[in-house]
């Protein structure tokens, strides 16, 4: 009788501790897809100046194949914003930036090619002015 009532009381003391409210757990929320290999600017260098219309980017590149290079000034105004294709480890791009007026920092930024990704590659800022300002 003992054993009865002890297997009553374990039982009891199981089914009074189990949860009967729903879990609040947070269900895990998906994570972004890291970037997948490298590219990296190596011209202009950071904090250059440039005074001139056409600015040369480069640098290199591996396990990529295309990304989206991006130049935004320090007030938001998108100077360049296209993709760079290249297989043999080193790219670049001359760009026309068509901007005139006082010098004004701005940033270029390699971003991978789906636009979802918020990562970049790489980043550096420099400071553009024109010749005709």
């Amino acid at each position: 009788m003992r054993i009865l009532s002890l297997f009553a009381i374990l039982i009891f003391a199981l089914v009074a501790c189990s949860p009967n409210e729903p879990s609040l757990e947070t269900p895990p929320t998906p994570t972004e897809r890291p970037l997948i290999g490298t590219v990296q600017i190596s011209m202009p260098q950071a904090n250059a100046v440039i005074d001139t219309e056409v600015l040369l980017v480069q640098g290199s590149i591996a396990d990529v194949e295309s990304f989206r290079l991006t130049i935004i000034t320090s007030t938001g105004q998108q100077l360049f914003d296209g993709h760079i294709d290249t297989n043999d480890g080193s790219w670049q791009r001359e760009i026309v930036h068509n901007y005139h007026g006082s010098p004004i920092d701005a940033t270029i930024t390699a971003h991978a090619t789906d636009r979802h990704i918020s990562q970049t590659y790489d980043e550096l800022s420099i400071t553009i002015g024109s010749v005709n300002s």
